[in-house]
């Protein structure tokens, strides 16, 4: 089966390019004769008058098919021009669901036109409100004038945005923003979609000012929920999260159908240390998209980090069904379902139906570390399973082991930590319960929720709990000491005693503060030192740790971005030369 997977993989079309410019775009000539449609609708009826409305305004060549599944499988075949899709289906994914696939799985070109087909209750609940909109919303039914209309604005839109789509693709980012500047300045016909462009733009460069100036044009003309959004993503990228979480928290109250807002509101809240705030938020995201693989992985994972066991399996049960075809699958599931599993005494050939994605992504890449990591934490699960307590116990002290290397990342801990616990009644433990507490509570104890959920992840491991909260109050200790050389104005000693801190501890939240002390007082530093904080930058990367907030897989991902945005390259720290310059 594998192999006629990756055989149909090897024919598939390529992923499409953004300035694929159909015929009609490039020269403006609107020939519905010459486009393509796909109609996508498990309604037979509700299919044959769709096909024959675009008929009737001249497009000949149309494709129809029945369900999501089908859709995805024929747009890795094949481009279309216009795609029009029933926002109800029978099952449970929406077509809101499908389109944020595809988008993210990049299946369509930029050039190809959504249009999502809908009652007008449905109408009223998400359009101008979801992230990842369609170019449009036909509310059924709709005549043949209509829809050519709609298509011909579409289609407009599309030409007019063109060249900053190519400008991207090209790497031309500063030559993008510049013509989204120009196209709001002159408001254009489409200002408001080259504000959203080059706000999205300006936040990957980490240009906050200018980005909040785009979101702040769209918000003076119209309150866009998106624009909102926006403000807050603003605020958190500049470290604002009280901003953030204010903006957010009304944005939620105005609509539930806003269901970014709640992925971000739900990271603040996470960031803060307000778990259970963080937990209820993600409930609501999940209601209002149940079927998507992220937002269940989010919740079950959280919920198995606050001990909602029976919601956690639920959750993390359901993504793993829907796993296949998602590009948002995360191996962190199947580690979580081994140690649900483990903890309620399922032998190993009842646990063995999680590994074969594991092979498979590890198959795909073999030097991931973290895959790895992932992979070691299964196998001592399926041996303690299996009565092989030394299988088990070599597992666990071989994770142990890694504490330091690059790669064993917050997750990592938290993983070999309840892995600890699970083990601990079988009389399985690690070689030094106080080195181990030391070395996770020194590199990873980078707030007050961070140590919170290491506490939480020890379980029953009274003594590892307690060496890891008392590690933490060391390392703040140490801190504050440090610090008070800079209140004294001794820059240079302050930034020697944190990248010496750094150094032995490999935290984040100590590296964070050393680059912030080096950005806001280079001048007063000397290039040596200016030096170590760069170096000590560097091999905090080197090793996983970057930052000085929590994170963990899925739930405090980055949002989704609209904008191919993978191509531009985001600032980077200055060098020594340029610090001290």
């Amino acid at each position: 089966m594998s192999q006629q997977r990756d055989a149909r993989a090897a024919r598939a079309k390529p992923p499409p390019q953004i300035s694929t410019a159909t015929a009609f775009a490039v020269s403006r000539d609107f020939d519905l004769g010459r486009m393509t449609a796909l109609i996508i609708d498990d309604n037979d009826a509700s299919r044959m008058t769709v096909s024959g409305v675009l008929r009737d305004i001249g497009i000949g060549r149309v494709k129809s098919v029945r369900g999501t599944q089908q859709a995805k499988a024929h747009l890795k075949e094949a481009s279309y021009d216009v795609i029009l899709c029933e926002y109800h289906f029978t099952g449970p994914e929406t077509g809101q669901d499908l389109l944020d696939d595809i988008r993210r799985k990049r299946l369509v070109p930029y050039n190809t036109i959504f249009f999502m087909v809908t009652g007008e209750a449905i109408y009223d609940r998400v359009a101008s409100v979801v992230e990842n909109a369609p170019d449009d919303y036909l509310l059924k039914p709709f005549k043949p004038l209509t829809l050519e209309t709609r298509l011909h604005r579409a289609l407009s839109r599309k030409i007019a945005m063109l060249p900053i789509w190519k400008n991207l693709e090209e790497g031309a980012v500063d030559k993008a923003l510049t013509r989204c500047k120009l196209m709001v300045r002159d408001k254009d016909t489409f200002w408001v979609d080259a504000a959203r462009m080059g706000a999205e733009i300006c936040l990957h460069l980490k240009r906050d000012s200018e980005a909040e100036q785009f979101y702040n044009f769209v918000l003076e003309a119209k309150a866009l929920p998106w624009a909102k959004l926006g403000i807050a993503e603003v605020a958190m990228s500049s470290n604002d999260a009280e901003r953030a979480r204010s903006s957010l928290e009304e944005l939620v109250t105005e609509s539930n159908a806003y269901v970014d807002a709640f992925d971000m509101l739900a990271k603040v809240y996470f960031e803060e240390g307000s778990m259970q705030r963080a937990l209820d938020t993600l409930r609501r995201a999940v209601d209002a998209t149940p079927v998507n693989v992220l937002r269940l992985q989010k919740l079950g994972t959280l919920s198995f980090l606050m001990g909602q066991i029976d919601e956690a399996n639920a959750m993390l049960s359901k993504a793993f069904r829907l796993r296949q075809g998602s590009r948002d699958f995360d191996p962190q599931t199947i580690v979580l379902l081994l140690l649900l599993a483990l903890a309620r005494g399922e032998t190993p050939k009842d646990m063995e139906r999680f590994m074969a994605p594991m092979a498979t992504l590890l198959a795909a890449a073999p030097d991931d570390r973290r895959l790895r990591n992932l992979k070691r934490i299964a196998d001592a699960c399926l041996a303690a399973a299996g009565g092989d307590r030394s299988g088990a116990q070599e597992g666990l002290r071989d994770l142990e082991k890694r504490l330091r290397e690059p790669g064993f990342e917050f997750e990592s801990a938290i993983h070999l930590l309840v892995l600890t616990d699970r083990l601990s009644p079988l009389g399985i433990t690690p070689a030094d319960i106080p080195a181990m507490a030391k070395t996770l509570s020194r590199r990873l104890s980078v707030s007050k929720a961070a140590v919170e959920l290491l506490v939480a992840a020890a379980g029953h491991q009274k003594e590892l709990a307690d060496a890891i909260t008392r590690e933490h109050a060391e390392i703040n200790a140490k801190i504050n000491d440090v610090m008070s050389r800079l209140l004294k104005g001794d820059v240079d000693n302050a930034a020697r005693g944190l990248v010496e801190l750094a150094r032995a501890t490999l935290n984040a939240r100590i590296v964070s503060l050393a680059e912030n002390l080096a950005a806001k007082h280079a001048s007063k530093m000397s290039p040596e030192s200016v030096r170590m904080v760069e170096e000590v930058m560097r091999i905090a990367a080197a090793a996983g740790n970057t930052g000085s907030s929590v994170h963990l897989a899925r739930i405090t991902d980055a949002r989704t971005r609209r904008l191919p945005l993978d191509i531009a390259k985001p600032v980077q720290a200055p060098t020594a030369e340029q610090a001290t310059a």
